[in-house]
């Protein structure tokens, strides 16, 4: 299912966001960042994404199956 989040959500599920992110980077994706990617780092980045949301400049959709979230754009 895609879900649009809303900073709440964002805030609510940011360990699953950051571990995705580190998954993807130690993976290899070309996400902009290079491995390793530390929780701390993941973090700073979710907690970026969510103030922007908040300011209205960005949206956060999401992959979930159930509660667990497979993906992120």
């Amino acid at each position: 299912m895609i879900l649009s989040f809303t900073p709440a959500e964002a805030e609510r599920d940011i360990l699953q966001l950051a571990d995705l992110l580190m998954d993807a980077v130690v993976s290899g994706a070309s996400v902009g960042f290079m491995p390793p990617l530390t929780e701390s780092e993941a973090l700073h980045y979710w907690r970026s994404v969510i103030a922007a949301m908040r300011d209205g400049s960005r949206i956060l959709l999401v992959a979930a199956d159930g509660a667990l979230i497979q993906g992120s754009v």
